[in-house]
């Protein structure tokens, strides 16, 4: 108690007690606002298409455990959430995962190659 009245005798000294009134900002133009708000909900869109798709394969892969059921429910339940999200909150989300989709096939067939490479020196020699 004694720590919130000296707290209040301090405030009160600089002159920012409570009674006093409060400077207000300068009102901003609406049109930022709207940008901002645009922009966050685009961001927030593809967010949720990315975690959605994240527990789909999650879903997925506990297919292989046991208690397809719920499995199956969730998997369904993600696809449907992740695709009923706004269009261009989806397409996005889909060009990305095909975009990083395609390098992994290109990474891993690249690596292939060098492998087989290196197994045919090695059996040459």
């Amino acid at each position: 108690m004694i720590l919130v009245i000296a707290t209040l005798i301090s405030v009160a000294s600089m002159g920012s007690t409570p009674g006093q009134p409060v400077p207000r900002p300068p009102p901003r133009p609406r049109r930022q606002t709207i940008g901002a708000a645009a922009a966050g909900r685009g961001a927030i869109g593809f967010s949720s298409f990315a975690v959605l798709l994240y527990y789909a394969i999650a879903n997925a892969s506990a297919w292989t455990l046991g208690r397809r059921i719920i499995a199956a429910v969730g998997l369904v339940g993600c696809l449907v959430l992740a695709f009923v999200l706004p269009v261009l909150s989806v397409a996005v989300g889909a060009a990305v995962v095909a975009i990083g989709a395609a390098r992994y096939g290109f990474a891993a067939g690249r690596h292939k190659q060098v492998l087989d490479y290196s197994r045919r020196e090695l059996s040459l020699g």
